[in-house]
């Protein structure tokens, strides 16, 4: 028989037949039984078991194992950073997933906020992505939250002051604002 193999999720692959031969004459191959075992997500590893027998009855077998395994890291995919302004209402955009060999779990792993002035600040989340083999990917996107808005202010209407120093003159000052 061939040497056993290890071959990933998701690629095509075979058993390998083995060759047979005999001092004889010719000789027949069967397939004995092929054991299959699960192990996390679509992988498993399959064993088959072959039989030689010669026209006397003489009989030699032997197996092949092919292991199919998953270290592929699913593929997790997040919305461009982007700016809002201050006061504006926002939320992180939601996240993609996906994975070649069984279902993935997805989970907010972190969130940090860095304050910078007044009302504003950036926002950083992570996602973690697991297949069920345990193969993990993350992304994150950052939400920076701005103010570019000029305050407002109201000024008021012209001020006249009268200034009386006691003998009956007076000083007239005009303040503009």
């Amino acid at each position: 028989c061939a040497s056993n193999k290890t071959v990933e999720c998701g690629t095509a692959w075979t058993f390998d037949t083995p060759e047979s031969s005999d001092n004889s004459a010719s000789n027949s191959l069967t397939i004995l039984d092929t054991v299959t075992n699960a192990l996390c997500g679509q992988t498993f590893s399959a064993t088959r078991t072959w039989r030689a027998t010669d026209a006397c009855g003489n009989a030699a077998q032997c197996s092949q194992t092919v292991t199919v395994v998953d270290t592929t890291a699913p593929v997790i995919t997040c919305s461009p950073n982007k700016t809002v302004e201050a006061g504006a209402a926002w939320t992180f955009d939601a996240q993609t997933a996906s994975d070649g060999c069984g279902t993935i779990t997805t989970v907010v792993a972190n969130t940090t906020t860095n304050d910078i002035c007044g009302d504003t600040f950036i926002a950083t989340r992570t996602w973690q992505a697991t297949d069920a083999c345990g193969n993990v990917a993350q992304c994150s996107q950052t939400v920076i939250v701005v103010d570019k808005t000029s305050p407002v202010i109201t000024c008021p209407t012209d001020l006249v002051l009268l200034a009386d120093d006691g003998a009956c003159s007076r000083i007239n000052v005009t303040f503009t604002v």
